[in-house]
């Protein structure tokens, strides 16, 4: 083999060694490129990962607390409902109070004229043959009549006690009414306001 073939076989193997350590090179480049590539992979993958267990997190924590304030919703209506029940009960016997006052105001009244018609009897002379029996019989009623008056009058002062007390009653009972309705209202804006923050976070998770 003379020497320009040895001359040109060396500089052939010399640019193949080159061409292929250019391809080493060219090669060492993309793996470093594919690395970076795969770490902000690796690091984009464990962001949304930490973003979806805080999302799935802040779902959870969202619905529990959206069945805790339906919950209490519910307590507040069970409440609403047996506080008008009540209320019913207490108008009931308001009522019946009232009724019974009237009634006892009538006694009364046809006591009085009955003890009228007595008198004016005395007066015309037209009952009595023995005035002194009569007389002391008459006294009896009259005495009995007072009693009876002093009897009512002490019952229409416990019947006006009771009739306070039940009208404050209904009274307290309404504002607690009230008081359970606005709760009422408060809980369902607060579950209509959870509901919607449920529905951004499932949007923003959607399009990640």
């Amino acid at each position: 083999m003379d020497e320009n073939k040895i001359t040109d076989f060396l500089t052939s193997m010399r640019a193949s060694i080159e061409k292929k350590e250019a391809r080493k090179n060219v090669l060492k480049a993309e793996l470093e490129s594919l690395t970076k590539t795969e770490d902000t992979v690796r690091s984009i993958c464990e962001s949304t990962r930490k973003t979806l267990e805080n999302t799935e997190f802040s779902l959870s924590f969202s619905l529990h607390r959206e069945r805790e304030l339906e919950e209490r919703s519910e307590k507040c209506n069970k409440d609403i409902a047996l506080l008008e029940q009540k209320f019913r009960e207490s108008q009931s016997i308001l009522n019946n109070l009232q009724h019974k006052k009237e009634k006892e105001r009538q006694t009364m009244n046809e006591a009085v004229k009955e003890r009228t018609t007595v008198i004016d009897d005395l007066r015309m002379g037209s009952v009595f043959r023995e005035p002194q029996e009569e007389l002391k019989k008459l006294k009896r009623i009259v005495k009995n009549r007072k009693q009876n008056l002093g009897k009512l009058k002490q019952l229409k002062t416990e019947l006006q006690k009771e009739v306070a007390y039940e009208e404050s009653e209904l009274k307290s009972i309404q504002e607690k009414i009230a008081d359970g309705r606005q709760t009422i209202c408060k809980e369902k804006k607060l579950i209509s306001e959870l509901q919607q923050r449920i529905k951004v976070e499932n949007e923003e998770l959607n399009n990640s």
